[in-house]
């Protein structure tokens, strides 16, 4: 969230800002100081890894969600990460180390050549 406004236009990162940290509390520049989001990763990282084994353990042939063939399932998850990877690349690499996630991106790139 604090690396959001950054590729928005300014009136929308104003936005997006005063409305996130009036809920925060605080900053958004709190969130990355010190060891937060190291924090943050490691209270999400089970659910990570529970999702990842979810996508490992149903696919039924090739590296897509719902079996051989892309499905709009497919293309939440390998949007959400391209989202992750215009925002913070570093956020988008911690993810493809997951085999499930990588798989289902890796199988949606050839949608993804036209970036708007």
């Amino acid at each position: 969230m604090p690396r959001e406004p950054s590729i928005l236009s300014p009136r929308s990162a104003a936005y997006f800002r005063a409305t996130r940290e009036a809920a925060l509390g605080h900053s958004l520049e709190e969130l990355l100081e010190g060891d937060r989001e190291e924090e943050a990763w490691r209270g999400v990282e089970d659910g990570v890894r529970e999702v990842d084994r979810l996508i490992l353990e149903n696919r039924v042939e090739g590296s897509y969600v719902l079996g051989g063939g892309v499905s709009a399932t497919d293309f939440f998850v390998a949007g959400a990460m391209q989202a992750a990877r215009v925002v913070h690349e570093g956020t988008w690499r911690r993810l493809m180390e997951f085999e499930g996630f990588k798989g289902v991106y890796e199988g949606c790139v050839e949608w993804m050549e036209w970036e708007d």
